[in-house]
């Protein structure tokens, strides 16, 4: 047994997982400037070669690093590779990884960005995919169920930092090790262990660069040299996720603060932020350069109340349902987070991690107010929490700041109780070492119970809601059978299924959870994305959607929907004018035979491009980006035809509001918006239908039969009274109409009563 245990401890000793957290960061990053390679396979190859190459850099700048014991991977390792292990067998499928991770993933890997006949696919290409194809490497080489042990492997990697960081602080290493791991076990960082969530994957990169900015061993290599190091760090954990920036932003100020204070010739000095500036852009740049050469904005539809893309209404993108409910609570947001976990994610609980980071923080301010080392992280750590509340307050992107909150919560229980070196600088003043000792007992038994209650939440569900395996045992045995043999999803379908899902050209993106399904089953198909309705309010971006059908003429379309999402999925066809020819029930096998998704199939006709000659939005061959020919805006055109035959004017409405008509011009059938008293009506029902009569009268139109419109508004609690009921039409080359309402007097349901359709 013991020389079993030395041998495992001679492998981990050797092996290094930033090596491999290495290789597939650098290969995504790579793989991105490589997006105009024509041929996948070159790209890819090239990709591998850059990437090995990075390792052996990395792996050459960190020779005198040991591994940590072997009490780390008992006491720390093992726990968190066990609590992978226990959903490991169940297929990952939350909202988040099916409705874009999946699909990030997969696309970004075979590139490139903008294919010929896509038109933004839900956050794809706007979202870095950079986070996502890292994981869709180990889902390649694993499988689907294993892919996931990137995020336990990664948070083992993070744990080798904290003990590296935590080594003067907790000199025993059997204490150090319960040390890591209570700072590794908060909710946030342990819910995302076992899924295709990315989040977990900068943790390392910004915890090093921490590590790098608030230590004195670098200031003994070459500044240009640090500065350079840093900004690979801190822009390749920005790349990986952009909320990272709150994070790298005090971390990179604080390193050039400390680094450059001393002083030094001018062009050294000038020559290492130019280095540091480089570096840091170096992992941003070809997505951030792609999207701009393509939608005139960096960060696209971010941030575009500043870079204001034509493509995109001029607003930030702000999901208010978490965070702080002003600029006011956002300064003490991270102890309210832990009175309000109902605004801090869906998962609505949370151990209060951040709080006692940030209370330990400022503890430690007081306390050893001349240590370096201290007063660095404690900056850290309270300019981190201000600016992910100032940022968005949401937990998932605030899991450097659980990190930070456990760290800082051991290092000031460690120095009240002793339990290591004394600090640089003055010993701390205390009250009695009794007092003191009794204080350090305090926080770290509160530290111990906010991990045990982590555990506890995370054993109930992880964040895509799986239970474990012993929840049903039996089951989870059947699933395991299928590891590393579910590189396939179309695999697992009947052969005339595998037939027909490689026979689809264009997949219509119209209903949440599913684009990760459908870039499974046929990743080479082009991607028409419906679910991100802003994109439909530009002129410019309507000449790219032309663009797309014409792409995909003569292509088979099709879409598919939860059976719960399926009528709003077919009123989202309906509306941006494809037609539905069928539409059926399947049952997919998700990586396995036993575990079926209920989902709907829809056969979609594309719409026709315009006509040739029509006025239209720039296009690619008129030799500049769309974005740079400036964006037609919405104009008036009272020609545009259409009608509102029901309701009448003057007529009296009780309960759902229909509302029926046409919209057609020669050619193209209008995008149809209802509108009540001006404003924009979510319809629970939306059709389009043939109008014979229209095309009887107006041969000019030529084919009527999807020229009508028919649509169901919900009665909602003080919608009742006199409205004026309308209808906007647009056209796809920038026209619209205000078509004149009619007023009628809306009220609510009689009893018993309901309206004849």
């Amino acid at each position: 047994m013991r020389a079993g245990l030395g041998r495992i401890e001679g492998v981990l000793a050797r092996a290094r997982l930033e090596d491999l957290f290495t290789f597939a960061i650098a290969f995504a990053l790579v793989r991105q400037l490589l997006w105009p390679v024509g041929t996948t396979a070159a790209a890819l190859l090239l990709s591998a070669v850059a990437a090995g190459a990075a390792v052996a850099v990395v792996r050459r700048s960190a020779q005198d690093r040991p591994s940590p014991p072997r009490v780390f991977w008992l006491v720390v390792a093992l726990p968190v590779l066990l609590l992978w292990a226990v959903r490991a067998p169940l297929p990952d499928i939350g909202y988040d990884v099916l409705n874009y991770h999946l699909m990030h993933g997969e696309r970004a890997l075979r590139g490139p960005l903008f294919p010929p006949g896509d038109f933004f696919p839900y956050f794809f290409p706007y979202l870095d995919p950079s986070g996502d194809m890292v994981l869709g490497l180990f889902r390649w080489v694993l499988g689907y169920r294993l892919g996931t042990v990137a995020n336990p492997l990664v948070l083992v990697w993070t744990g080798t930092l904290v003990w590296r960081l935590l080594a003067r602080e907790v000199a025993d290493e059997r204490c150090r090790a319960a040390a890591v791991l209570l700072v590794l076990a908060s909710e946030g960082l342990l819910w995302e262990v076992s899924s295709y969530m990315v989040d977990l994957l900068a943790l390392p990169l910004l915890l090093e660069a921490t590590l790098r900015a608030v230590e004195d061993g670098e200031d003994a290599r070459p500044l240009a040299r640090r500065t350079a190091s840093m900004g690979l760090l801190l822009g390749a954990a920005v790349a990986l996720k952009l909320t990272n920036l709150v994070f790298a932003a005090p971390i990179g100020a604080l390193a050039l603060f400390r680094w450059l204070r001393r002083g030094g010739r001018a062009p050294a000095v000038a020559g290492a932020l130019a280095c540091g500036a480089v570096a840091s852009a170096a992992p941003i740049a070809p997505h951030a350069a792609t999207v701009f050469l393509q939608t005139g904005s960096p960060t696209f539809p971010y941030f575009n109340g500043i870079f204001a893309a034509p493509l995109y209404p001029p607003a930030d993108i702000k999901d208010l349902r978490w965070g702080p409910a002003s600029p006011a609570e956002a300064l003490v947001w991270p102890f309210l987070s832990a009175l309000q976990p109902g605004r801090l994610s869906e998962m609505e609980t949370t151990t209060g991690r951040v709080a006692l980071g940030w209370l330990a923080s400022l503890a430690a301010l007081a306390l050893f107010p001349r240590d370096r080392k201290v007063r660095g992280l404690v900056v850290i750590s309270l300019a981190s929490g201000l600016f992910w509340s100032l940022g968005t307050g949401y937990q998932r992107y605030g899991l450097f700041c659980e990190l930070l909150g456990g760290v800082m919560a051991v290092l000031v229980a460690a120095r009240l109780s002793g339990a290591g070196a004394a600090g640089e600088g003055s010993p701390p003043a205390r009250p009695s070492p009794k007092l003191a000792r009794g204080a350090g007992a305090v926080i770290a038994g509160v530290l111990a119970l906010q991990s045990a209650w982590a555990f506890v939440l995370v054993r109930r569900s992880d964040w895509s809601g799986r239970p474990t395996v012993f929840h049903a045992p039996p089951d989870a045995a059947r699933e395991a059978l299928f590891s590393l043999r579910d590189h396939d999803l179309a695999s697992f379908l009947d052969p005339g299924s595998r037939q027909e899902a490689a026979g689809i050209g264009l997949w219509v993106d119209a209903a949440s959870k599913t684009n990760g399904i459908m870039t499974l089953l046929n990743p080479r198909a082009a991607m028409i994305g419906l679910q991100v309705e802003g994109l439909f309010w530009s002129p410019a971006n309507l000449a790219l959607f032309d663009d797309a059908l014409r792409a995909c003429q003569g292509r088979r379309a099709a879409s598919l929907a939860f059976v719960e999402d399926a009528d709003a999925a077919e009123d989202a066809l309906y509306r941006k004018g494809f037609t539905v020819r069928s539409r059926r029930r399947v049952d997919l096998p998700f990586f396995s035979p036993y575990r079926k998704l209920e989902l709907v199939l829809f056969d979609v006709d594309v719409p026709p491009p315009l006509p040739p000659g029509r006025p239209r939005g720039p296009r690619p061959e008129d030799g500049l980006p769309a974005w740079r020919a400036k964006a037609t805006p919405w104009r008036e055109d009272p020609d545009l035809l259409g009608s509102i035959d029901e309701p009448r004017d003057g007529v009296t409405v009780r309960g759902d509001l229909f509302v029926r008509g046409w919209a057609r011009e020669p050619g193209e059938d209008l995008l149809v918006t209802v509108l009540v008293d001006g404003v924009e009506a979510p319809t629970s029902r939306f059709r389009r239908v043939p109008r014979p009569d229209v095309a009887g009268v107006l041969r000019s139109l030529g084919d009527c039969s999807h020229a009508g419109y028919e649509a169901t508004v919900p009665f909602r609690p003080g919608a009742a009274g006199d409205v004026r009921v309308s209808v906007l039409l647009r056209s796809r080359d920038g026209r619209e109409r205000w078509y004149p309402p009619v007023r009628i007097r809306w009220s609510g349901p009689e009893s018993g009563a309901t309206r004849k359709e």
